[in-house]
């Protein structure tokens, strides 16, 4: 999802994306030098919301951190059971 926003939105030239095993738990970073986004604009698009719902299926956390000018930055933690 997030892949796909980047591509079609971001402008970006550079992702990079990392997924690890912290404390019992997988965290999903996702990161692009694009155009970036103002985070507290209420969004038209679903992409981000689909993102923070399926963490939330799996009782996770969704952060995100951009601004315009200053790409973005997604990150995922799903507990493991």
């Amino acid at each position: 999802e997030q892949l796909n926003n980047i591509l079609k939105y971001s402008k970006a030239n550079s992702i990079e994306v990392s997924l690890l095993l912290v404390d019992n738990s997988i965290q999903l970073k996702i990161y692009d030098n694009g155009v970036g986004f103002d985070t507290k604009v209420n969004r038209k698009g679903i992409g981000l919301n689909n993102i923070k719902k399926r963490a939330e299926l799996f009782s996770g956390n969704f952060y995100v951190k951009s601004s315009p000018g200053n790409g973005c930055e997604i990150n995922v933690e799903i507990p493991l059971q």
